[in-house]
């Protein structure tokens, strides 16, 4: 939920999200539209369900969000991180990503 967060508040210090059963706000999607996000989510979370990841996914790609995923792991309950950080793809993806220089951002 933190990352969801934080990207919302300030997306333009990131270069991508990778939010890890984690819900987000529907609302934010405008403000992290441009940004990479893959999402990673166990079909079988008690604690963060599969429909709020799905939710989440939906405002992005209403929002126009262009580059982002929805990852569900089928038999995983809350405890998504640990494929999600064994998979060597995540972290090549996570670190091919740069963030957006803008004049506001150079400025900090």
């Amino acid at each position: 939920m933190g990352t969801w967060a934080l990207a919302a508040a300030r997306p333009d210090r990131f270069a991508a999200i990778m939010p890890i059963c984690g819900g987000g706000n529907p609302a934010n999607a405008k403000k992290i539209k441009n940004l990479p996000i893959r999402i990673f989510q166990g079909a079988k979370d008690p604690v963060v369900r599969l429909k709020t990841a799905e939710a989440m996914l939906k405002a992005l790609k209403n929002a126009g969000a262009k580059d982002v995923e929805l990852k569900v792991y089928p038999e995983a309950a809350h405890d998504s991180w640990t494929a999600t950080y064994a998979n060597p793809e995540v972290w090549a993806w996570l670190f091919q990503q740069k963030r957006a220089t803008t004049a506001k951002s150079e400025s900090r």
